[in-house]
């Protein structure tokens, strides 16, 4: 059950990464075929970074390489932006673990909670990727705001509140007493990968309605 967590996981991780990709790179012309191929490659390698990597410097590496050369597959920019991209994306993934880390560590020793489960390590694994997507949704949004482009309410409530209450749920899966069983664990943390996914998709569709139908008043307000 633990390496179908892990596999769920890094499907997690490549859905936010390929989201911010999107947003930032100009996807080249090729085939479904060449984008399966290459999100298929990308998730492989860094599943057996987590299995045979000996360091955290081994597993950055293996990242950077994979995450660049998928890039280079899938979109016609510039080596210095996909590197800029990757280099992003490769600090960003060490912050939010270096973060969950200490967090988590301090967040035991003040509340003198009893850590008792055996999915401990592949939860914190994926609070680490819920920070990881928050930074990538700030940076989005920031881009946005460079655009001209103003969020709503809802937009940076979507931003803050979803991946913020995530985390509290799988802290507080950590923190039970009683662990539910293995199964039933897997299920509430791919529902909560779910709902970031399938919730950001839904307000970024939201605000580009809205984005267009403000373009379209602005013409007919020209015309």
């Amino acid at each position: 059950m633990m390496k179908v967590m892990l596999a769920a996981i890094e499907i997690f991780s490549l859905v936010y990464q390929r989201i911010f990709a999107q947003k930032v790179l100009t996807q080249r012309k090729h085939s479904r075929v060449w984008e399966c191929f290459a999100s298929f490659y990308f998730v492989i390698s860094n599943f057996f970074t987590y299995s045979f990597a000996k360091s955290a410097w081994d597993n950055t590496g293996i990242f950077v390489v994979s995450f660049f050369f998928a890039l280079r597959i899938l979109y016609i920019d510039s080596a210095w932006v996909l590197s800029a991209v990757t280099a992003f994306m490769a600090i960003s993934g060490a912050l939010s673990e270096v973060l969950t880390y200490y967090g988590w560590q301090i967040f035991v020793q003040k509340s003198g909670v009893k850590v008792d489960t055996a999915n401990e390590d592949y939860l914190l694994l994926l609070v680490s990727k819920l920070v990881m997507f928050f930074f990538i949704k700030i940076l989005l949004a920031l881009i946005k705001r460079h655009k001209n482009i103003r969020l709503n309410t809802q937009e940076w409530v979507e931003i803050f509140m979803i991946p913020g209450g995530s985390i509290v749920i799988l802290a507080e899966m950590i923190c039970q007493k009683e662990s539910m069983s293995e199964t039933l664990d897997f299920v509430a943390a791919l529902m909560l990968m779910l709902i970031n996914i399938f919730t950001y998709y839904l307000y970024d569709k939201i605000g580009e309605t809205a984005e267009k139908r403000v373009r379209e008043e602005v013409l007919q307000e020209q015309s």
